[in-house]
């Protein structure tokens, strides 16, 4: 199920921290279209190759910016991304190492759409005070 952007209860009130968010969600989107429609094992290295990527950049400007406005979540924020690098590295040592059947792409896909919302919603949040 593809996870939609809420404004109302996603953003951040940090223009720039939202949008990459809002394209993190947009990625994770096509991650899960390419699963559902059995893309292979080519599009799933793609996306977790993406989601390193793109994790590095963000992190670095919401750790960033948390601790520029001494944010009290600024430790769980360090916390929570040290463990999504642990994650997706697991996953892709997994990948690289065989050919991950249907139901472990889906955990994968469960497992990054759960961490994606849960960390927004709860830890990126606290970001709107400032």
């Amino acid at each position: 199920m593809p996870i939609p952007w809420n404004a109302d209860t996603m953003s951040t009130g940090q223009a720039d921290i939202d949008l990459q968010h809002q394209e993190w969600i947009q990625m994770f989107n096509q991650f899960e279209r390419v699963v559902n429609e059995g893309k292979g094992i080519d599009s799933l290295r793609g996306a977790l190759n993406f989601f390193t990527q793109y994790s590095e950049r963000h992190f670095a400007l919401e750790e960033t910016r948390m601790a520029k406005f001494k944010c009290p979540a600024a430790e769980a924020n360090r916390t929570a991304h040290t463990q999504f690098r642990k994650m997706i590295s697991k996953l892709q040592d997994s990948v690289r190492q065989e050919n991950p059947s249907l139901d472990q792409v889906i955990a994968l896909q469960i497992e990054l759409a759960n961490w994606l919302v849960e960390h927004i919603l709860t830890v990126d949040i606290k970001l709107r005070s400032y």
